[in-house]
């Protein structure tokens, strides 16, 4: 008896195994690539050799946390729009901007 529920469940159990970590490894793998996306938009530089103003975006797990106006130093930015890191957000800001203004 205990033979036939064992057989029974068995590729059941297995099936559950195989799927639990297939769905692991590609969530781990879109969480890594989304990540490095937003990080590499923070190493960006021009030749711009005036102050503008630029939107910059603190995003955390690609959720916009936090969004201001900066007024960039020249040869800070290409864009008129820069988003990084939370955890790179303050120093960006330092760094990067003149004036910020909250929107």
């Amino acid at each position: 008896m205990a033979w036939r529920a064992l057989r029974w469940w068995l590729p059941w159990l297995v099936t559950f195994g195989v799927s639990s970590a297939l769905a692991y490894a590609a969530e781990t793998g879109l969480e890594h690539s989304a990540r490095s996306a937003s990080t590499a938009q923070v190493q960006v530089r021009t030749t711009t050799t005036a102050e503008r103003w630029v939107n910059v975006s603190a995003v955390d797990r690609e959720v916009e946390v936090v969004r201001v106006r900066c007024l960039a130093r020249p040869n800070t930015t290409t864009g008129d729009e820069v988003r990084v890191e939370r955890a790179e957000f303050d120093r960006l800001l330092a760094n990067m901007c003149v004036e910020v203004w909250a929107d």
